[in-house]
């Protein structure tokens, strides 16, 4: 085939190939589109895949404006250790010198973290981290470090503030967010300082918020926590829970020991709460009704005639107790407070605790079917309500003197706080005992209850007052104590 022959067929076979090649791209839509040329049904399901999953988090920015401001704590505190000699218990006779037996206090560390909330050097933390503390020391780094004093604290809550003194230097601080907005599923990332050489000082974690309201871990009447999956680790408590602005939304307290991905946090709202009154006052003063309460079941409905499906029963009211001074009586069911309805006994609980002692409340329950109201002056949470006479701090002062030994009545947070102390159970319970003291040696320790006394009921700290006052006068005192839930005869020999 010669040249010029060749030239046409070549032609012709491109322009065949270019024809074919569009047909096809037209029938399979394989033509890219531009993205002014995107169909509406894609644009629409992109946007909303954006709007679901939002922008991509940069938490390297948030650990850097955030980290700085989280502080290691080392607390120091003294615990007692007794110490003799140990070849006393197989040769008392040899090696047993009198007055060698000594209780001595010896320091003990540990670590937790914190983070500056002003540039004043006010520090919030967990109460554990600081509990029982004769020194704190306060790291922002190796070079940077500072002795802290504690401000207030809250048992209840597990809250802590505590403050350095920054001199002229500028600290940085964290702002406070709203736990209220927190959504579960959100990111958030947990920051830690543990005071372990510098070894995992400000240590993140990222995760999302898996739960909210998480109740009943510690505290039955105040527990409220954010519950989430970034990793909660030792030292990491009292350091802060951040969203991804960076803002504080709740302190990282707990973890349930032998579970993963379950780590708890207090509401910083919780926190900003009370924050005031541990600088003012040092504490958070709660009101008290010396009631043991319980939500209203069906079955309760049924067997006291309610009309109602809600409320509170009062299963007990405590002697001397602001509602028995009050009226109230076991069987009654509070249905409001003041104007606020009350469905059970949580938000009973965190009512009355929002207002101060000495505050009245009316108080609305059904007795009998019928409606009644009852005006309470509140006491103050966790303080006795029966004033001590002369004659009781008296016997008090003899009992510490002579036993080595103080008590209190049995409180309604001390039987939520533990099973044993069910609501059959009358006594009073061991506050303190005196090392190497008459009732040390015979076996009493703190916690015990105290049932009887030589063969006599002990049902409130009246009786107990009146029975020991006479049990002084010998040289042998029966006891008859419940620990746990094993009860036991206790002898105690009076020196």
């Amino acid at each position: 085939m010669n040249r010029k022959s060749v030239i046409p067929l070549l032609i012709f076979v491109a322009a065949v190939s270019l024809v074919f090649g569009i047909l096809i791209s037209s029938s399979f839509d394989f033509s890219p589109f531009t993205s002014a040329e995107k169909p509406a049904t894609q644009q629409a399901v992109a946007e909303g895949d954006r709007a679901i999953a939002g922008p991509c988090v940069d938490f390297s920015k948030v650990a850097s404006r955030v980290t700085p401001a989280v502080v290691s704590i080392t607390s120091t505190e003294l615990i007692e250790r007794r110490f003799r000699n140990p070849l006393e218990e197989f040769f008392p006779e040899y090696f047993r010198v009198p007055g060698e037996d000594r209780e001595e206090k010896i320091p003990r560390s540990g670590a937790g973290s914190g983070f500056i909330i002003d540039t004043e050097g006010y520090i919030l933390t967990n109460n554990h981290v600081i509990q029982d503390a004769v020194e704190i020391e306060v790291r922002l780094d190796e070079q940077r470090k500072y002795m802290a004093e504690v401000v207030g604290s809250d048992n209840e809550t597990d809250i802590a503030l505590i403050k350095i003194d920054p001199g002229d230097e500028e600290l940085p601080a964290l702002l406070l967010g709203d736990s209220d907005k927190v959504q579960v599923g959100e990111w958030v990332m947990a920051v830690g300082n543990p005071a372990i050489q510098y070894i995992l000082d400000r240590t993140v974690t990222v995760g999302v918020i898996s739960g909210k309201g998480r109740k009943r871990l510690v505290n039955i009447s105040f527990d409220d926590f954010l519950q989430t999956d970034a990793a909660i680790n030792f030292g990491n408590s009292g350091g802060p829970l951040v969203n991804a602005r960076g803002e504080v939304i709740g302190i990282n307290t707990l973890i349930l020991a032998h579970t993963e991905g379950l780590g708890f946090s207090i509401p910083i709202n919780k926190a900003k709460r009370i924050i005031p009154e541990l600088k003012s006052d040092g504490k958070v003063s709660r009101g008290w009704l010396g009631i043991s309460i319980g939500d209203v079941t069906p079955k309760h409905k049924k067997a006291f005639g309610l009309d109602v499906d809600y409320g509170v029963l009062i299963q007990e009211v405590f002697p001397e107790a602001p509602a028995g001074k009050a009226g109230l009586e076991r069987g009654d069911v509070i249905i409001k407070a003041d104007q606020t309805v009350i469905k059970s006994a949580e938000e009973l609980v965190e009512y009355i605790s929002a207002h101060k002692p000495g505050t009245k409340v009316k108080l609305i329950a059904i007795r009998d079917g019928k409606e009644k109201s009852f005006v309470v002056t509140l006491a103050e949470r966790g303080q006795p309500v029966v004033e001590e006479t002369e004659e009781s701090k008296e016997t008090k002062e003899k009992v510490y003197e002579r036993l080595g030994l103080t008590v209190e009545e049995i409180s309604p947070q001390l039987r939520m706080q533990h099973d044993f102390l069910k609501e059959d159970v009358e006594g009073v319970i061991v506050t303190e005992v005196k090392p190497l003291s008459p009732a040390y040696k015979s076996g009493i320790r703190h916690g015990d209850v105290i049932q009887e006394i030589n063969k006599e009921k002990i049902s409130s700290l009246k009786d107990f007052q009146q029975q020991i006052a006479d049990a002084l006068a010998d040289d042998v005192i029966l006891f008859y104590i419940l620990r746990n839930e094993v009860s036991s005869f206790v002898i105690l020999e009076l020196e």
